[in-house]
This record gives C-alpha cells, structure tokens and sequence, in this order.
C-alpha cells in the first residue's frame, strides 16, 4: 500500500479494488476508505473514465456490501445491467465475422475486447469494451474489407490510391460501424501506427498465435508469453491513461504462468521495446502490486522512473486533451531506448503528412507529393503565425 499514499481516498480506492483476488491487507484498507468521508460521484466518474466499474461493484460487494450507498448501488448495477447484454452481443458477432473470414481463407488473430475479457478474466462483463479489434494479415486486408462490406461494415472509400497506400502505410488500422450502428470493428494489420516506429515482429506472433475455446468456438489470439509485450504496446501508445489497461497487465501476471522472462525481453530487445515492456511491468507492480520479479522491476533505467512518475501524476485528470500523435511527444520519446527509434519517431511526427489533410485538401495522385509541403507550411508557418495573431489580439 506504500505506492498510494500520493493518491486521494477516492483514487486508492479503485487501486485497491481494480484486481480480482483481494489480499487480507488490501481489504483492511478498502474497509478504512470507506469509513472515510468518499466522495462517492467522484469515485463514480474516475470508474467510468478508467472503464473499471464492473471490478470495482464487484470487490465492493464481496468485502463490504453493507457499506456502499443504496444510490451508488443503483448506480453500479444499472450501469453493470446496462453493458453486460451488448457485451455479449459484441462478443457473438465476432465470432460470426471470424468464422466468416476464416472460412475464406483469411486468418485472424482476435484481441483485447472480449478474446482479452476470455483469456484474462474469464468473464465478458469484468472486462470493458467499445469495439472489436482483430489482426489481419497485410495481404488479407482488401478480401477481409470485401467480406466484411457484406456483413454490413463498410470502410471509407473517399481515398484515391496513392492516399489509400499511404493510409495502411502509416495507419495501423480501419475503425468501422457497422450499419445499423450498434457494433464497432477495428481490423489490424499491425499494432502501432508507423509514427511511433514500432516494428514488431508479426511473423513470429502469427508463426506463436493459439487458438482458445469458447462455447465451442475456437479463436486465435496472441501467445500467452507474447501478451506482455502486445498489451505494453498498446498501453504506451495511449500514455497508459485508463486504469484498465495496467489491470490486464496485473491479472495476466497473476495467473501463476511461468514466464519465461529472458525469452520475452530478448523479444523486445530485439524490436526496440525493453523499456515499453519494462515500464508497463512497473506500472502493474507499482499500482496494482502484481507479482513482477523484483530484477525486472528495479531496473538502472532513470527514464522508466520518470515515465512512471509522469503516469502517476496524470492517471486521474481525466480532463486531459488527447495528445496528437502527429507531433512529438516527450513520452514517446524517452519511451524508446535505441537512438535510431527515437530519431524514427522523430522525423515520422515531424515530416510525414497527416491523414487529415487527404480530407481537407483533396489532390490528384498525380500531384500526391504536394501534401508534404502542406503539411510543413500548415504546422511550421501558418499555425505559429495564427497563434502569435491571436496572442495579439488578446493583448
């Protein structure tokens, strides 16, 4: 409990009860917060930014049921009541997409949402979702979008081809609805967008991918000793800002699997993620005392301490802006521990031109280089010039 004490009653907590066994000493300071005077709505909003209400209805039930508000009750259940049913319709409508593509010949490797929920908590109502993401091979993804489009998922197609290529170039995947609105899809090709210059080693996680049983269906999905890497990408791509994401790191690490934490670090040695690895092993340590051996957690890294330190201190605003991956920031940066990542990273953010602009400013592909002198007059010309008119004006 000594790695809370920087945190107010109402953010330890969901610390204490983001987990799915309870020590005795975590129940003792579950039972002193709520004698406390909580802020019961403010322990309500941070559980629905972190996405963790579920977990936590569901430890305050088990130890002190007695103690929680009949509103805040209602509150839980009504919310809990709400989600479960669309999660399971979520959940059966990948396996239709699934066995749909599979039956075309067009493998799938299932994550995070309900395969994460089946892997890791054995439960889809504990684990929180919006959308299906699944990985793709490259080459699948032009039949995958045909067979998808008949399933009632239609990508946007307002692109020309040059704008197309470049799009599944830098981007790493589509976001789809289907029609009627109701499900949301994410097909994958990689894992990062290419700004971030993380290059996995996709033949490997496909060559390592299992395949797991779920009411008689079998879905692949990552590795269970290639996962802590995959959910440590995805945690720093989005600076670990939900609670969520560092619980999946936590009760993977409690299921008593034997990692072989060599092999695992000597993956991400090799793609230029020890220190994303690293950092989110500490964060799942640090906040949700899950089980890391103590060599991997107290590393030499200074940076992995100050990336850490900078988690904690953001882990609750939950008002902060959205941080545009196509500008450079400090944490991607101190992220990477090899020079030629950072400086990828680096000339990626800074040079390449955005997405947005294809929309905006819409050019034959004939002229298709045009969007990187746009992009470099609109963010170091124009921009700096609009904001020193309007501090002007202010003035």
């Amino acid at each position: 409990m000594r790695n809370k004490i920087d945190f107010s009653p109402e953010q330890r907590l969901l610390l204490c009860c983001a987990r799915l066994e309870v020590s005795s000493d975590v129940v003792s300071e579950i039972e002193s917060l709520v004698h406390a005077n909580l802020n019961w709505n403010q322990v309500i909003a941070y559980a629905a930014w972190h996405q963790i209400t579920p977990m936590l209805y569901r430890t305050l039930s088990r130890f002190i049921p007695d103690h929680i508000p009949s509103a805040v009750k209602l509150v839980f259940e009504l919310h809990i009541q709400r989600y479960s049913e669309q999660y399971r319709q979520q959940f059966h409508e990948l396996l239709h997409i699934i066995e749909r593509l599979e039956s075309n010949g067009i493998p799938v490797i299932s994550f995070k949402g309900p395969t994460l929920a089946r892997l890791i908590y054995d439960d889809l109502s504990l684990r929180p979702f919006s959308d299906l993401d699944f990985l793709l091979h490259p080459s699948d993804v032009d039949r995958a979008l045909r067979l998808l489009e008949s399933l009632g998922y239609v990508a946007p197609s307002s692109r020309t081809g040059k704008q197309e290529r470049y799009f599944r170039r830098y981007a790493c995947q589509y976001k789809i609805g289907r029609h009627d609105g109701e499900v949301w899809i994410e097909p994958h090709w990689t894992l990062a967008q290419r700004v971030f210059a993380i290059d996995l080693d996709y033949q490997a996680l496909w060559q390592r991918s299992i395949q797991i049983s779920w009411e008689g269906t079998l879905i692949r999905t990552f590795a269970i000793h290639d996962q802590p890497l995959v959910l440590c990408v995805h945690g720093f791509r989005e600076q670990w800002r939900r609670l969520k994401w560092i619980c999946d790191i936590a009760e993977l690490l409690r299921q008593n699997v034997c990692f072989d934490w060599s092999a695992i670090f000597r993956e991400a040695r090799l793609v230029g993620c020890e220190r994303i690895l690293r950092l989110g092993l500490t964060l799942a340590n640090d906040l949700l005392d899950a089980p890391v051996p103590d060599h991997l957690v107290h590393s030499p890294d200074p940076q992995v301490a100050a990336l850490v330190a900078r988690i904690r201190s953001n882990l609750f605003q939950i008002d902060l802006p959205i941080h545009d991956i196509w500008t450079i920031d400090v944490f991607h940066l101190l992220g990477r521990e090899r020079l030629r990542d950072k400086l990828s990273y680096a000339l990626r953010t800074q040079l390449a031109p955005r997405l947005v602009f294809f929309e905006r400013i819409p050019v034959p592909d004939s002229l298709f280089f045009c969007y990187y002198p746009i992009r470099w007059i609109h963010d170091y010309l124009l921009l700096p010039g609009w904001s020193i008119w309007k501090r002007a004006q202010h003035e």
